[in-house]
């Protein structure tokens, strides 16, 4: 991130090398001057559930977001990290959520551009929406978008002659389809060794005799043949690969390593020694490197054989006890099977695999009477070896095979419906810390406090203030994968311009808070909304627990809110009450031009007072509720400055108590305070 930003001109500088976060971190970068830009213009960009005024500038180099008639870089997308330029409708979208992009009657005039970026990039995989108002204009971006994108990816990967090699190689695998020619090779040599093996013992009178064999000659040829063309191959694959992506494959070892026995087979003439015969013929394991659904079957045997192992040993610790049994107990009867341990152990695991006993044991005694200690020792090792032991290993590795293809195929299908979803869904760039603090919460106190440490968190120079800037910088070091990217739009986008910001236009730890828990709201809408063919396992985990917490969180908040209203009206209408009591014993109270001339004993001793506590308590911390606290806020301001201005004469006096009660009840029926 910071290379990136580097190479783009802007001038990064780091407080603390190890976690410290610096405003000044990320300045404030220009859009291209007008020479650079292929493309300028106001479009709307998707953020926070709403449509807003962007200007986007596009140059050789990537996408440029700025807020309109600013010079300002908000956002940037490189054009050698998009992945796909795709144009939808607002039904395309995937989401209940992405439904609500367009209203009714503005999808004529309106056309919807979705552009895709690299997962591992700067974006983060972020998917950006952006919205032309006719379709000339949508043609003009999408036709800048993509051919700079392709220009843009040919200059990323032609930044040297060995990387444009590499590039044009892997092209042309691709093209012409190298693998599938090497899979086939490799099935070819394997007939060619079957031949080999089929008529070897011909072969060897041919060599006995003298006489030249056509078909050995033959055989020769063809493994040179074979031999070259797995040269190439690993020629081809360490060239287009080199040199770490080469080796962090498994299999690409596993070539290597058959290829270095070739060679050596045939710089040594030794193609017809029986260990080489015998490796020759283990080529074949390398085309579970090539086939995608072999190495998924490798791969999940090898998974299930680990928890195997453990009563695989019991297995054959229970063939050695019985060995060591037999030994002492059938030595003299048949030494041919059971004279030393080596044989009795051999004997009893061919046994096990499924052999018969051995004829040597007697089932009965030369009187014709049974051998009870023949049957005795067959049936009891039978039965616990055999029968449930070995029965045991086989459904542990089956069991454990199933579960690693299992997992396996939830993997992939996950893998490919996020990359769907990123098609169809709109996700906030929030969302991964959003899905972890809803999973992780236990009531309404423990988010409060999980929240508040992550703002000391965000708030590295505990300044008590998040700006735009050091916001997002605090954002990218969390430890997510992919990093989440916030861009400045982001921050005005979810602080709604700055209206839920401090006087300072910054997020204070209430502000954050307040901006967390709408972004969860709207994360729960927009994951109930999402249809079923869309939802990976941790939306569906989401669904089902998540959004129950929320809604329990919500309720309770809405219960104890409700309990500081009532609080605050009554603390409201007892001092209304007090205060038409006070003027109705003393009239000139409201004449006098100021409190302070003409404050009457009965209004000095009021139990608040003064109509100022009623603001100071809806300012404290008792209460809590931000929209009631601002609705009460203004209510008692303007009954302070209607006490304090003159009446005119004539004016009608105060309601008493009793009708300002009716009043309140009759407007919370029509809908009103």
């Amino acid at each position: 991130f910071l290379t990136r930003n580097a190479r783009r001109g802007g001038s990064i500088r780091r407080a603390n090398s190890e976690s410290s976060i610096n405003v000044e971190d990320i300045l404030e970068r220009k859009i291209p001057h007008e020479g650079l830009r292929e493309y300028d213009m106001d479009l709307g960009l998707y953020l926070n559930r709403a449509w807003q005024p962007r200007r986007v500038v596009i140059s050789k180099e990537g996408v440029h977001i700025a807020f309109k008639s600013s010079e300002t870089e908000i956002d940037y997308i490189p054009l050698e990290e998009i992945t796909f330029v795709n144009v939808v409708q607002d039904l395309d979208l995937g989401t209940g959520a992405a439904s609500q992009i367009i209203e009714e009657g503005e999808d004529e005039g309106f056309q919807i551009v979705q552009i895709g970026t690299d997962k591992e990039g700067h974006n983060s995989g972020r998917t950006y929406y952006i919205r032309t108002d006719c379709r000339d204009a949508l043609d003009i971006f999408v036709s800048h978008v993509s051919k700079g994108s392709k220009e843009a990816k040919k200059r990323a990967q032609a930044r040297t002659v060995f990387q444009r090699a590499q590039y044009s190689v892997r092209e042309l695998c691709k093209k012409y389809h190298f693998a599938d020619f090497c899979v086939v090779m490799i099935l070819a040599n394997f007939v060619c060794v079957v031949l080999e093996s089929q008529f070897a013992s011909k072969m060897e009178v041919e060599a006995r005799h003298g006489e030249e064999s056509a078909m050995r000659d033959t055989l020769d040829q063809l493994d040179y043949f074979f031999v070259a063309v797995f040269s190439l191959e690993i020629a081809v694959q360490a060239f287009s690969n080199w040199f770490f992506p080469f080796f962090r494959f498994p299999w690409n070892i596993v070539d290597l390593f058959f290829w270095i026995i070739a060679i050596s087979e045939v710089a040594l003439s030794a193609s017809h020694d029986d260990l080489v015969v015998v490796l020759r013929a283990m080529r074949v394991v390398r085309i579970f490197g090539k086939v995608a659904s072999l190495r998924r079957v490798v791969w999940a045997v090898g998974n299930a054989i680990v928890p195997v192992l453990n009563v695989l040993f019991i297995e054959l610790l229970m063939i050695a006890v019985g060995a060591v049994i037999s030994v002492h107990l059938f030595q003299h009867h048949y030494p041919e099977g059971f004279a030393t341990f080596d044989l009795a152990f051999y004997t009893l695991f061919l046994v096990t695999a499924g052999e018969p006993w051995p004829h040597g044991l007697e089932k009965l005694n030369d009187d014709g009477s049974a051998n009870q200690t023949v049957m005795l020792f067959t049936g009891i090792y039978t039965i616990f070896t055999v029968w449930l032991i070995l029965q045991v290993c086989f459904t542990v590795l089956l069991d454990n095979y199933i579960d690693a293809s299992t997992r396996m195929m939830v993997d992939e299908q996950q893998e490919e419906l996020e990359i769907t979803s990123r098609r169809k869904e709109l996700k906030s760039p929030l969302e991964p810390l959003l899905l972890k603090l809803a999973k992780e919460f236990t009531d309404d106190q423990d988010l409060s406090d999980r929240l508040q440490k992550l703002y000391q968190v965000l708030d590295s120079d505990k300044s008590g203030g998040l700006e735009s800037a050091e916001f997002c910088a605090a954002v990218k070091k969390l430890d997510f994968s992919p990093r989440i990217y916030v861009t400045a739009s982001d921050f005005a986008s979810i602080t709604m311009n700055g209206e839920l910001c401090d006087e300072r236009g910054q997020l204070g730890p209430r502000e954050f808070e307040a901006v967390m828990r709408k972004q969860m709201r709207h994360m729960a809408q927009s994951k109930l909304a999402t249809p079923a063919d869309y939802r990976s396992p941790d939306d569906s985990d989401f669904m089902q627990f998540g959004t129950l917490k929320m809604m329990f969180m919500e309720q309770t908040r809405a219960e104890t809110d409700t309990h500081h209203v009532k609080a605050c009206l009554q603390l409201m209408l007892h001092t209304l009450g007090t205060l038409v009591a006070a003027v109705q014993s003393h009239p000139s109270a409201a004449h006098s031009p100021t409190p302070g001339c003409a404050t009457p004993g009965k209004l000095a001793e009021m139990p608040t007072g003064s109509v100022r506590n009623l603001t100071a308590f809806c300012a404290g911390p008792a209460f809590h509720g931000p929209v009631s606290r601002s609705f009460l806020e203004r209510v008692s301001a303007h009954l302070s400055e209607s006490f304090k201005a003159p009446k005119p004469q004539g004016a009608a006096m105060p309601r008493t108590v009793s009708t300002v009660r009716e009043g309140s009840e009759s407007g919370r029926d029509e809908g009103g305070g």
